[in-house]
């Protein structure tokens, strides 16, 4: 039996004349102020059910919605809401957050798969490229076959992303770093000024470990695809040349034969305005290849 007091008084039901949803699920616990047949109390049962369905169907639409509308305002790179939620999360991953070095900041990192494989292996090397897509999309070990060298490229990567991987990259223990990134940056909002002061970093914790250093100029997207983003692919790499030339570091300049300086990346070298096609890897190896002898 299931008892129950209201206004001083006790009523109470067998257990058993209850419907089996209405025990499971705790209706049975419900006041009511005289004895009420089963059938009263199953009919409230079900009508209660209707009204949480109600509600959890709203909720469910109401979020769908706010999903989708979401996703269309972030779908377009022009839209005031794509570039804001753009901007919070670069000032979330700089290098100048409270949060950075963190561990929030390190799992936001290493969520992609590469980190993890990066993480597992570390073999000993002579060379190792580093960057993001462009270097992740060609298979170096079968371009230069004669040679230790290890792909560090990820897709989406910027700089702040390779200085936060710089550790997997460190254990490789490599002679020569090659390195090409900066066009994520600019794409995600970071000015020039910050994408050049985390490549400092990046160079700086390479020397550190006495590995020599080559900068290769950030690869321009076509003027098509980009648009004026071009000129800030441009502003970055001359102010690389500049970092490098007083450094005493090489800068190799993959545009001088990959793009012009009207349409930017040529159509021959790219498969979609800002990646690579077979002919654009063979000459970015070619322009490589005299700085890879021991």
């Amino acid at each position: 039996m299931i008892w129950r007091e209201t206004a001083g008084k006790a009523y109470a039901w067998p257990k058993r004349a209850l419907p089996q949803a209405m025990r499971d699920s705790g209706m049975a616990t419900l006041q009511y102020p005289k004895r009420v047949h089963r059938k009263t109390a199953a009919r409230h049962w079900v009508l209660g059910s209707i009204q949480l369905k109600k509600s959890t169907v709203v909720a469910t639409v109401s979020l769908l919605l706010l999903a989708y509308v979401m996703g269309v305002a972030t779908s377009d790179p022009q839209n005031i809401v794509h570039q804001q939620l753009k901007l919070w999360r670069n000032q979330l991953m700089s290098a100048n957050s409270p949060l950075s070095g963190t561990f929030l900041i390190n799992a936001m990192v290493r969520e992609k798969p590469r980190n993890q494989l990066f993480d597992a292996f570390a073999p000993q090397v002579d060379v190792v490229m580093i960057g993001d897509s462009l270097t992740e999309g060609v298979i170096w070990s079968e371009v230069f076959p004669n040679i230790k060298i290890a792909n560090r490229g990820i897709g989406g990567d910027r700089t702040i992303d390779i200085l936060n991987r710089i550790d997997p990259i460190l254990a490789l223990h490599p002679k020569k770093a090659f390195i090409l990134v900066g066009l994520n940056d600019l794409a995600t909002g970071v000015s020039v000024n910050d994408a050049l002061n985390h490549y400092q970093k990046i160079i700086a914790r390479l020397e550190q470990h006495q590995i020599k250093v080559y900068i290769q100029s950030t690869v321009e997207c076509s003027r098509v695809r980009c648009g004026k983003q071009v000129d800030d692919v441009r502003a970055l790499n001359a102010s690389l040349q500049q970092y490098a030339g007083e450094h005493d570091i090489t800068f190799i300049d993959l545009n001088a034969q990959l793009s012009s300086k009207r349409f930017g990346l040529l159509p021959k070298y790219t498969t979609d305005g800002s990646h690579l096609t077979a002919a654009g890897y063979i000459a970015w190896s070619q322009m490589i290849q005299p700085y890879l002898a021991p």
